[in-house]
């Protein structure tokens, strides 16, 4: 009988560690990138929804938010570049794309990335 206490004590205080263990921790390598792993611009896109879904819920500290959601904007803003060029590369074959095309190709790419934040925050709303 003593020996059955204890063993269902054992369980479920087992099961209640793995159970609630998520809800007190996180690990920021989840949100980290592999350096080979090629990252399109959806993918970015919700690791930023999800960032800003995490910090509002406390998963993440303030300083984790900020530091992640510096380095995802970035890098959406780096791919939408690369995708801007590789368009404006093709559509005009043997020229190089000068400085204003490339700053407007950045703005539409910030002007995209912006949209997108806004239209995920209404549809969380």
């Amino acid at each position: 009988m003593i020996i059955a206490t204890i063993m269902l004590l054992a369980v479920f205080f087992a099961s209640l560690y793995f159970i609630t263990r998520p809800l007190f921790s996180y690990d920021l390598d989840d949100y980290e990138i592999e350096k080979s792993e090629e990252i399109d611009r959806e993918t970015i896109f919700l690791t930023l929804n999800e960032l800003e879904f995490d910090f509002k819920s406390g998963k993440l500290s303030k300083n984790d938010y900020e530091r992640l959601n510096t380095k995802y904007k970035m890098l959406a803003t780096s791919v939408l570049k690369k995708e801007e060029d590789n368009l404006l590369i093709k559509n005009s074959p043997g020229k190089i794309p000068d400085d204003a095309i490339l700053r407007k190709a950045e703005a539409a790419a910030e002007k995209e990335i912006a949209q997108f934040i806004k239209q995920s925050k209404m549809e969380k709303e």
